[in-house]
């Protein structure tokens, strides 16, 4: 049975994730209060506090990433997937006082609607929803790159919700990458001390059949 949340620890030199920070803050170094959905108006403090910015996976670490979910993908999920959503890696941070609540990266999707073709009959309207389904991609995998030392912060534990309701919470230890089902829903927790940084995304597929 495939575990819905994993982890390993990659044993990356300190020298590789603190210049994976560098890089990002030479690259993107506003960061924006960070949204809850796709909406530019869509941030919600209550929901979720912290702040991030983006990087093409063109970066040298969208390739150490993919390598990653591969090897987790075929030794674990065997899901059908296709590559990053939106070709970008989001770089998090959250401060003293920072979180994000209970949620799930993958809902139903609600772009596809049944679409009726002029007089074309059910033939042409079930052949234009086929071909509707099949370009439809959807959130399959999630993933996280934990960029600070335990030491570093308080609070701020990536945690997630079992199906039986019990609490995983994932290692803090630098250079951890994370990688989940995205419909798990998870947390990060306040950070109460210091600044938890990682690096986060999400791997796209086929909608479910």
């Amino acid at each position: 049975m495939a575990n819905t949340v994993t982890w390993f620890f990659t044993q990356l030199p300190d020298e590789i994730t603190d210049l994976i920070t560098k890089d990002i803050d030479k690259i993107s170094p506003q960061m924006d209060q960070a949204r809850v959905g796709d909406q530019a108006d869509s941030v919600i403090t209550e929901l979720r506090n912290n702040r991030n910015s983006w990087i093409s996976t063109a970066h040298w670490m969208g390739g150490l990433m993919w390598y990653h979910i591969e090897k987790t993908n075929r030794e674990n999920y065997l899901y059908d997937i296709i590559g990053f959503e939106g070709e970008t890696l989001q770089y998090s941070e959250y401060r003293e006082g920072e979180y994000y609540t209970w949620h799930v990266d993958a809902g139903l999707p609600v772009c596809y609607q049944q679409t009726p073709l002029g007089n074309g009959g059910c033939d042409q309207v079930r052949a234009h929803e086929k071909n509707l389904l099949n370009s439809e991609l959807i959130r399959k995998l999630s993933f996280s790159l934990q960029l600070s030392s335990p030491e570093e912060y308080e609070g701020g534990q990536l945690q997630f919700l079992g199906d039986s309701g019990d609490s995983i919470f994932a290692p803090k230890e630098k250079g951890t990458v994370v990688i989940f089902d995205s419909r798990v829903k998870h947390r990060v927790r306040q950070v109460t001390r210091g600044v938890r940084k990682s690096l986060v995304g999400w791997v796209l597929g086929p909608r479910w059949r």
